[in-house]
């Protein structure tokens, strides 16, 4: 008798089902067998159905009972017996052509008779068969059998620690060296239906992460077919149907997690959607207990807190309870990454920097950690990490290395790494890599993007690529008047562009920033003068169509039609006195000799003409006009303490002196400027000019050293340093060229040092002191390499010795002046294609002021674009019930700029009053109705900032109850803290934006900022110091009504909150916004227009109507038939061109009948 071995005897009742599950499986040729039912269902003696040979007819159906007893009786009236399992065989719907019953119960020969006994009456009665599989019959059977064998003698730690490896390698992002184990998994055979459920679930999850959709899609369909309905497999069908349908993918999940309220898998996913719902706002000690402090649930509020500065202390909190190993997890890892960066981009401080540096160094090209990152969504978000440091660090060259990188191992990115890169390239003129980018990436671009993006193709004269694209995107008819206007003034010669814009009649065209560009093509070639006539008639014709005073002022001011220009920009000074306008027509009065007017907006504006760079250039093109320094002189000695240190001071103090002084005090005065002047590069260039002209040669080199190292690849300034090179290019002192030749004993700080390390040579500068090196041709003065270079000579060697002590030798080749190296690489930029230098080839010079003001006019007409979005919603406001919350939301601005700023956009009236949506004397029925005064309603944000706005606030005391939700409360509170860090930002110079056409800068207004903080800090003390205030969550009444969920589409969470607590509390809503109102309205929501609120109050300022009118706001007609509009008038002239202006802007989009 051959040797048979042990098995264990397994210890569980499931284990058993499993293992019989295995081995009856294998017996009978059945790789799919069945567990028949689930616990506590009623299973008619059957625990396992088996389709022999995979057959699935009723003469192939095996029906196995599995008991897992020592005490099994033939017919035994209590506990297991035979008769008892066959009963139930019998009555079960089932049909079988065999019953097995498996036992861990030893052989039994009385037990075993009885059972044949019992079989061959049943199969002579023509029912099943029944057989009896005791423990020592399935043991003989696995030791007949190698590959059973093998797996029931492998010892349970073995596998527990095979799974346990697997497990952790997923949970560590080993994605990949998880799947190399399970497909090399060699104890588990095809019949093991337990051990490959369990190795598919892990094979999905590795697959979902990797994100091969095919692969996790075909694993899914495999574990459908076992029917076994466990958490992880409902986790993964969630996971998948959510790809489909998010909703419908939540609403299994809720369906689920009420039938498996414990399921950790499932309440793990019911905290992501929790944790990224906005609104929602949950914080990690309201997740479930069951959870909470597991790795998922921790790495999704990391990368919650991770995008925003204002969580850092949260996201700092969870972070320190990681262990080492969690924390090199790669998702986890670049959480960390994302926090440093968003710290250092609202910091901006040293030591944040110092921290995004660290960190990124670990995922940067090549280098270990990146390729330790397996998902491709994380691999995306890297490189945007990654181009994301190098851009706000100015790091060009290493955005090149990594752009390389992504070539050449055909990584994915995503577009808003992709966008980074397209704006460096550009902004650095690397046309080439501009170029390239767009022949490999251009296909996945944004519509919005591809449009900007062709047109600076075009300035790259890729015009072949350009017209291609443009034939595949669907542009209006004005898009594409623009497109061809653009290519024929960059592709044509002058006889071929006059040629085609007489053939496509472009004079026809209805695309105002079209004919332009072609009018100012024309304008250059003094053969077209008359066509460019035609033209600019075109243009004035559709300016008295559009009555666009703001857009034809700028375009008639570029173009150097002052006289027509100072028409609109008169107008325009009437409206607003506080613009750039002011200063273009102080420029314009100039240019057409009108100085009395001139002189006029000097004298009141001068203190803000100072933030243009020309200014200085103009006060003395008056004063040399009229011989009359004194206004030049005020400057002077108004601001010569403030400013001492500006340029622009010492600039106009130069050519005072050149006009009225002796050349001993213009010498003095020259040897006096400070060493350190701020200002545009244009007045450091000019004053360095200067000092080199006095002899000065050595301050003048410093200033030039200074101003190029703090602005490294900055294309103006490098414009203007070459310029004031090229002007002394040919000038001689002393047989040496007073910038590029000095007197060197060797290398030292401040000089650049060709060296040979074995087969190649590099260039660097040793650095100044006070620098951090975020340049590659830089290294510190106090590096190793810079402490051996000073002092050396050409010709010197030396060696240092490397990280692993290999000793390499330097030999010094030469050594030149920091200005010698400038003028080298500035020649280099001016040599290539589209240079920033090279004049003659990027545009036609008159003088210089003229010349930038006509680049800035070409930038500006191709960011034209950018206004649509604000157009549009501005149009969409005007023909929809759009609320203001609505329209802060679409325009991108907060409430508090809303209310403070709104009438300085030149937009449409805000909707306080508007009956197409709302019926004025229903509300005031409602104010009246029971002729006792309001006691009681709900408030939003914008009606209370704006009763702060119009100092009317003192109304709300004549409430008992003011109730506020929390949304309101907590929306005030967030910008009382956005503005309180804004004031209190002394980093805020102001911003680069587009008015009309032209690119302006915003001076950063403290004072307008400071007073926004007061009153919303003012507005809040009020509210949580006085009893009347009441703050609610509001739930809302409980009735569903489907209308309010097409609402919320209109409005913002604010907003829905305040109807939430109305319909909670049966209160009115009171509020100026007509929208809101009216919305209100359609839920049955009683409101009261906060208008008539305040005109019934003793606490109403005398002009509040009127001042809110010129303000853009609508307000009822019968608010302005009293005698205070005339007595606003009279009180001050200003309010009558406001209250024309304001009442003309809204009648122009009227019928004449509706006017």
């Amino acid at each position: 008798m051959p040797h048979t071995l042990n098995i264990p005897l397994p210890s569980t009742e499931q284990d058993f089902e499993s293992m019989c599950s295995h081995i009856f499986g294998k017996r009978y040729r059945c790789t799919l067998p069945a567990m028949y039912g689930r616990r506590g269902q009623k299973q008619y003696g059957l625990d396992i159905l088996i389709h022999e040979n995979n057959h699935f007819d009723q003469n192939s159906r095996i029906g196995i009972q599995c008991k897992h007893v020592s005490k099994l009786t033939y017919d035994g009236l209590s506990g297991d017996s035979i008769l008892k399992e066959v009963a139930k065989a019998d009555s079960g719907i089932q049909k079988i052509k065999l019953l097995v019953i498996a036992t861990t119960k030893e052989s039994d020969v009385s037990l075993q008779n009885s059972v044949s006994t019992l079989s061959d009456e049943r199969v002579k009665n023509g029912l099943f068969p029944v057989v009896i599989m005791s423990w020592n019959d399935i043991s003989n059977y696995i030791n007949e059998d190698q590959d059973l064998l093998k797996y029931y003698l492998t010892d349970n730690k073995i596998i527990n620690a095979y799974y346990k490896n697997i497990e952790d390698n997923i949970k560590y992002e080993k994605f990949q060296e998880a799947l190399d184990q399970l497909n090399n998994n060699t104890f588990t055979d095809s019949f093991n239906i337990s051990e490959i459920y369990k190795q598919l679930l892990l094979k999905a999850f590795c697959y979902y992460n990797l994100e091969e959709t095919d692969q996790f899609t075909n694993i899914l369909n495999k574990l459908e077919e076992f029917e076994w309905l466990d958490e992880k497999y409902i986790y993964l069908k969630i996971l998948n149907l959510k790809k489909e349908n998010h909703q419908l993918a939540i609403d299994k999940l809720r369906s689920e997690l009420e039938l498996r309220p414990e399921s950790v898998y499932l309440l793990i996913l019911d905290a992501y959607e929790k944790i990224f719902n906005k609104e929602a706002d949950i914080e990690i000690d309201q997740i479930n207990p069951l959870i909470q402090n597991t790795l998922k649930v921790k790495s999704y509020f990391l990368i919650k807190y991770s995008s925003s500065n204002g969580n850092i202390e949260k996201f700092n909190d969870i972070y320190s309870t990681l262990d080492a190993l969690e924390k090199k997890i790669p998702s986890i890892y670049l959480a960390y990454i994302t926090s440093k960066l968003n710290n250092y981009y609202f910091t901006k401080s040293q030591l944040a920097k110092e921290e995004l540096i660290q960190a990124i160094q670990i995922i940067e090209p090549y280098q270990k950690k990146f390729w330790e990152i397996e998902k491709p969504s994380l691999k995306k978000l890297a490189i945007t990490l990654l181009v994301g440091t190098y851009f706000h660090f100015e790091y060009f060259d290493k955005t090149i290395l990594l752009y390389q990188f992504i070539v050449h191992t055909h990584i994915s990115i995503d577009n808003q790494a992709l966008n980074i890169f397209f704006d460096t390239f550009y902004r650095n003129n690397r046309g080439d890599l501009f170029i390239e980018l767009c022949n490999k990436y251009f296909h996945l671009l944004e519509k919005e993007k591809k449009l900007e993006t062709l047109e600076k193709l075009i300035q790259f004269k890729k015009f072949d690529f350009v017209e291609n694209q443009l034939t595949t995107l669907e542009l209006d008819t004005e898009s594409t008047q623009y497109f061809k206007a653009l290519l024929w003034t960059k592709k044509l010669n002058k006889d071929d562009f006059k040629n085609i814009i007489i053939e496509e009649d472009a004079l026809s065209f209805s695309s105002t920033i079209s004919l332009i560009i072609i009018a100012e093509k024309l304008r250059n070639n003094i053969d077209d003068i008359e066509l460019f006539n035609k033209f600019n008639q075109r243009i004035k014709d559709l300016d008295n169509n559009n009555q666009d005073h703001e857009y034809y002022s700028l375009y008639f001011y570029q173009t150097k039609q002052y006289s027509d220009a100072i028409n609109y920009l008169e107008k325009m000074y009437e409206e607003d006195q506080s613009t750039k306008f002011s200063y273009y027509l102080f420029e314009s009065y100039i240019k057409v000799k009108n100085f009395k007017n001139a002189k006029k907006l000097f004298e009141k504006h001068k203190n803000f003409f100072l933030s243009f760079d020309n200014f200085i250039d103009l006060c003395h093109e008056m004063a040399k006009e009229t011989l009359d320094w004194t206004l030049c002189e005020d400057l002077i000695s108004e601001y010569e303490n403030e400013y001492n240190a500006q340029g622009w001071l010492w600039a106009l103090k130069l050519i005072i002196a050149k006009n009225l002084s002796s050349s001993l005090q213009f010498q003095k005065l020259i040897r006096d400027i400070p060493e350190n002047l701020e200002g545009p590069a244009n007045t450091i260039c000019w004053i360095a000019a200067q000092e080199i002209k006095s002899n000065l040669y050595i301050k003048a080199k410093d200033r030039i050293k200074q101003l190029w190292r703090k602005n490294l690849n900055n294309i103006e300034v490098e414009s203007e340093i070459f310029k004031v090179f090229n002007s002394f290019i040919n000038l001689k002192v002393s047989g040496k060229h007073p910038f590029f030749e000095e007197d060197l004993a060797g290398a030292q700080i401040g000089t650049a040092i060709t060296y040979k390390l074995k087969n190649t040579t590099e260039t660097k500068v040793i650095d100044f002191e006070g620098f951090s090196q975020n340049d590659n041709d830089f290294i510190s003065y106090e590096s190793e390499l810079a402490k051996n270079l000073i002092g050396k000579k050409v010709g010197d060697k030396f060696i240092i010795k490397g990280t692993f002590g290999i000793e390499n030798e330097y030999e010094v080749i030469e050594i030149i002046p920091l200005l010698l190296y400038v003028w080298r690489k500035l020649l280099d930029k001016a040599g290539q294609a589209n240079n920033p230098f090279n004049f003659v080839a990027s545009f036609e010079v008159g003088s210089k002021e003229e010349d930038i003001t006509e680049m800035l006019s070409n930038i500006s007409k191709i960011s034209e674009q950018r206004k649509e979005s604000i157009e549009y919603t501005i149009k969409l406001y005007k023909e929809h019930p759009l609320t203001i919350g609505g329209l802060t939301k679409q325009l991108n601005i907060d409430l508090l700029q809303l209310v403070y700023e709104w009438h300085y956009g030149n937009y449409t009236l805000l909707r306080t009053i508007d009956e197409r949506y709302i019926s004025e004397e229903t509300e005031k029925e409602n104010l009246f109705k029971d002729k006792m005064p309001i006691q009681t309603g709900v408030f939003d944000a914008f009606t209370l900032l704006e009763l702060f706005y119009f100092d009317v606030f003192l109304t709300v005391t004549e409430f008992k109850k003011i109730y506020l939700s929390t949304n309101t409360y907590q929306l005030l509170i967030y910008l009382q803290k956005k503005y309180k860090e804004e004031s209190q930002n002394t980093n805020i110079k102001g911003i680069m934006s587009f008015d009309n056409e032209s690119p302006i800068f915003i001076e950063h207004d403290t004072n307008h900022i400071n007073r926004i903080y007061s009153d919303i800090s003012n507005l809040i003390k009020h509210i949580e110091t006085n009893q009347n205030f009441i703050i609610e969550h509001a739930y809302g009444d409980g009735s569903i009504n489907e209308l309010s969920l097409i609402i919320d589409g209109f409005i913002t969470t604010e907003e829905n909150s305040c109807l939430r607590l109305s319909k909670e509390l049966n209160i009115p809503l009171i509020s100026f916004d007509a929208r809101l109102r009216a919305l209100a309205n359609q839920l049955k929501i009683q409101t009261i227009n906060m208008d008539d609120l305040v005109m019934s109050s003793k606490y109403k300022t005398t002009f509040f109507a009127e001042n809110r009118f010129i303000k853009s706001r609508t307000i009822s007609n019968s608010y302005l038939e009293s005698r205070n509009l005339q007595k606003f008038i009279l009180s001050d002239f200003k309010n009558f061109y406001n209250f024309l202006y304001v009442f003309f802007k809204e009648i122009s989009y009227l019928s004449n009948e509706e006017a």
